[in-house]
């Protein structure tokens, strides 16, 4: 019986404690959230970025066809394949 209360006593000691943290650390994290909002607008320029550089490969088709080969050749996948078009549309 000793033990139980005892460990009670702890438990009731350490979430009053966590508490207490908890209630000091609340109010530090509204930083973070503006800056959250600061890189809102990256995200929208990286999505627009891939449609350009669409449109302007789309508009010089025999280019692009070419620069697919290149990087069949050299066996490129994911974003390097997309670097290495868009590298290659820029020099041809």
């Amino acid at each position: 019986m000793l033990r139980t209360i005892a460990c009670l006593i702890a438990v009731l000691f350490l979430t009053v404690h966590l508490q207490i943290t908890s209630a000091q650390t609340k109010t530090a994290p509204s930083a973070p959230a503006a800056t959250s909002r600061r890189k809102r607008p990256k995200v929208k320029k990286s999505v627009r970025r891939p449609k350009q550089m669409k449109q302007r490969w789309s508009a010089s088709k025999p280019k692009l066809a070419a620069c697919r080969k290149e990087v069949k050749q050299k066996g490129l996948a994911g974003d390097d394949r997309w670097l290495y078009i868009g590298d290659c549309m820029e020099r041809s």
